[in-house]
């Protein structure tokens, strides 16, 4: 499936090749296979990365939290209104549906994928990051992955209420930017 020899990055780089590719085909009939191709590529790479690294559940955790990320990643470069966001959405779906057998202790018992171990972190991460908490610095993405947020909750991916309720305090507590395009990404960002 993917050559021995690369590292994680490696890896991961080729799955986010392979994940663009998908989302600039579109929506089309074949989404939905499409989309579970991908999830099982996910999937599989995680069983490879799992017995190269004899089972060591760090390497799992560095995995998940570079996978999240290039999720994340993709996201943040993607228009909020975009069918892009849903597709991408879509693999995670996707992938959540899958059942495996593998559950990590150091997770409290988390299921791999059921439980998405790590993902509602590297949320949080994202939204804590500055260009998060400054609208202004990059509104686009800041619009994105509330966005992102609000379809992972939605779809019943993960459960981080807590990220809608700040961006919803902020809105509604601290002072809005002037008029501008910090100030319309922060209400964009609040509808999401």
């Amino acid at each position: 499936m993917f050559p021995a020899q690369l590292t994680i990055e490696g890896l991961l780089g080729l799955l986010g090749d392979k994940i663009t590719d998908f989302l600039n085909t579109g929506a089309n009939q074949h989404s939905e296979i499409k989309a579970g191709s991908i999830a099982t590529s996910i999937n599989q790479l995680l069983r490879e990365v799992w017995q190269r690294e004899g089972e060591n559940e760090d390497k799992i955790r560095k995995f998940l939290w570079r996978l999240w990320n290039l999720i994340i990643s993709i996201a943040s470069r993607t228009q909020h209104d975009d069918e892009r966001l849903d597709l991408l959405v879509m693999i995670l779906k996707r992938l959540r549906d899958i059942r495996s057998d593998l559950t990590l202790l150091s997770f409290g018992m988390a299921q791999m994928w059921r439980d998405m171990p790590l993902l509602g972190e590297c949320l949080r991460e994202a939204a804590n990051s500055s260009f998060m908490t400054a609208p202004s610095s990059s509104p686009a993405k800041w619009i994105s992955l509330q966005s992102l947020f609000a379809h992972l909750y939605g779809q019943g991916i993960t459960q981080r209420t807590d990220l809608a309720i700040w961006v919803l305090r902020d809105a509604l507590e601290e002072e809005l930017p002037p008029p501008g395009s910090a100030h319309d990404a922060m209400l964009e960002g609040v509808c999401q």
